[in-house]
């Protein structure tokens, strides 16, 4: 069974060019899906993700891409978030 989590990007003012728009540029290259959405007030923690509802602070683009790689592959993932990695400066 396939079944894909919800992955939502933000493409808000500082997600966007904090790593936002190379992450959803990645995943839809990648056939992985996902939805965008603009400013969530977590400008700070650019750039956001929301795996399933829960917030991923700081995602690097290695983060997202397992996630969604594994979510290709139709295994679960071992921690969907409070991973707070380093993003792009």
């Amino acid at each position: 069974m396939n079944e894909h989590k919800k992955i939502e990007i933000c493409l808000g003012q500082n997600c966007k060019p904090y790593g936002g728009q190379d992450l959803a540029d990645e995943l839809k290259k990648r056939g992985v899906p996902f939805t965008t959405f603009d400013c969530r007030s977590l400008c700070t923690y650019a750039p956001v993700v929301f795996v399933e509802d829960k917030a991923k602070l700081k995602a690097s683009l290695d983060d997202v891409l397992q996630v969604g790689e594994s979510f290709l592959a139709g295994s679960s993932i071992k921690s969907s978030c409070g991973l707070q990695t380093q993003g792009k400066k």
